[in-house]
């Protein structure tokens, strides 16, 4: 279940609504040519009102440190540009949850820097954010784990002691209030009713 739909009885399109996802690689997730168009996309899809896109646009890439990159064309993005556009483009549909596959792939130091105090800010406002990541700096998987577990919903990842080998026990994390898992679960799962 996911923001109180069962995801085998719900239409994607209604679970878009709430689950913003951001691909591990940001080309196969452009749909148009320019920046800004591309953050409207998601918007005019869920039929926001017209007048309302614009400012979602210019939130989005304000959040997302891509303001600048508005007018370019996606095709003359960098790598970490196309990573900031494809993350501006999500938050611009609002979600209530944020899946990010492996953000930080692309992005330089600064962009790593601004990623978290997006994410840090985004947790504040109880946006739940769940990052899959490879080879992310220790220090910023570290504050990844600490927010989901100092979350107010409920995190259930197989992996989560291990995120940069930081050793917690899932003991400790229970008593937190946070439902763990038991096994091995082939995928990260967000629910918000605790697992038995």
């Amino acid at each position: 279940e996911v923001c109180g739909m069962d995801t085998r009885r719900t239409a994607p399109a209604l679970i878009a609504r709430e689950v913003g996802c951001v691909f591990q690689d940001p080309e196969t997730q452009a749909v148009r040519s320019s920046v800004a168009a591309d953050v409207a996309f998601g918007p005019e899809n869920m039929a926001v009102p017209a007048r309302e896109i614009p400012l979602r646009v210019d939130e989005a890439l304000h959040r997302a440190h891509a303001a600048h990159l508005a007018e370019r064309e996606v095709a003359t993005l960098s790598g970490g540009e196309r990573q900031r556009a494809a993350i501006a483009s999500v938050l611009a549909t609002r979600p209530r949850i944020l899946l990010l596959d492996e953000p930080t792939s692309q992005l330089d130091a600064d962009g790593v820097r601004a990623l978290d105090r997006m994410v840090r800010s985004l947790s504040a406002e109880g946006v739940a954010i769940v990052v899959a990541e490879h080879y992310a700096c220790k220090q910023l998987a570290r504050k990844l784990a600490f927010q989901l577990i100092q979350s107010q919903g409920v995190f259930v990842m197989s992996a989560l002691t291990k995120v940069a080998g930081w050793a917690v026990g899932l003991s400790t994390i229970a008593a937190i209030g946070v439902a763990v898992a038991q096994g091995q679960p082939p995928n990260p799962l967000i629910t918000n009713h605790p697992i038995a």
